[in-house]
């Protein structure tokens, strides 16, 4: 590959100092508006904009709606709601700061609804949309599925809704590193910023179809999540929702 685009920073910042990456060199990188020394921390993998997740219900099925988590205790949602499994670091973040902004023991309660467990946020959205659950904890902001009629709608936690930093690097042994650089610059640029963000957080400032800058939305505690961290987590949480 010549580039690698992911949403695990720990995997990045553990492959830094193996050198798998080169530094980013075009001028879209050196836009004020960028600010470099916060999206390229290391100096070569860089940042390129940050998935938005939040809630989403069929109204349907739900028509009372949701404006915060806690409502997925409803006993009216019970086996009728999905939830991410922490397959990876950026979902064990996930369930961290769910932990940190509504209680230790919310995984317990949750885990007495007896959810549906879903991979990632596409899967759970699809989800709602079919009727298959009544609501999902995990998805992006359902504009599209709402537009072409389907019976859904979404909204953001009122302390600010949790996102997943996306990551690049150009790699050291790109079989095209100047067509690598290329589109590194694109991806940071405003026009690449609207193919990519939409729906997301942008690494600009009033990108059109993005529904926030980076910066509004939760950002990732690299010295917290680390590998470690994430084992634990996973064991933890496995032992919760299967009551074992």
């Amino acid at each position: 590959a010549d580039i690698i685009v992911a949403s695990d920073r720990v995997s990045f910042e553990a492959r830094s100092p193996q050198r798998y990456a080169v530094p980013v060199k075009r001028p879209n990188f050196d836009n004020p508006l960028y600010k470099r020394k916060l999206h390229i921390p290391e100096g070569t993998y860089f940042a390129v904009g940050k998935s938005l997740i939040t809630f989403g219900w069929n109204t349907d099925l739900y028509p009372k709606g949701i404006k915060d988590y806690p409502a997925f205790l409803d006993p009216a949602l019970k086996g009728k709601i999905g939830v991410p499994r922490p397959i990876g670091s950026s979902i064990v973040d996930f369930w961290t700061y769910i932990e940190d902004r509504y209680g230790t023991d919310f995984l317990a309660k949750l885990a007495a609804q007896k959810p549906r467990f879903y991979e990632s946020a596409l899967s759970g959205a699809q989800a709602v949309v079919s009727g298959e659950i009544a609501a999902n904890l995990y998805g992006q902001i359902m504009i599209d599925e709402k537009g072409q009629g389907a019976p859904v709608d979404s909204a953001m936690p009122p302390r600010g809704p949790w996102g997943a930093a996306f990551f690049a690097m150009v790699l050291k042994a790109a079989p095209h590193p100047n067509a690598a650089q290329l589109l590194a610059d694109f991806m940071v640029s405003r026009q690449g910023q609207e193919a990519v963000t939409r729906k997301q957080g942008s690494v600009l400032p009033n990108v059109t179809g993005a529904i926030l800058q980076d910066e509004e939305i939760h950002s990732t505690d690299p010295a917290r999540i680390t590998p470690e961290y994430v084992e634990a987590y996973q064991k933890k949480w496995n032992a919760i929702f299967s009551g074992k």
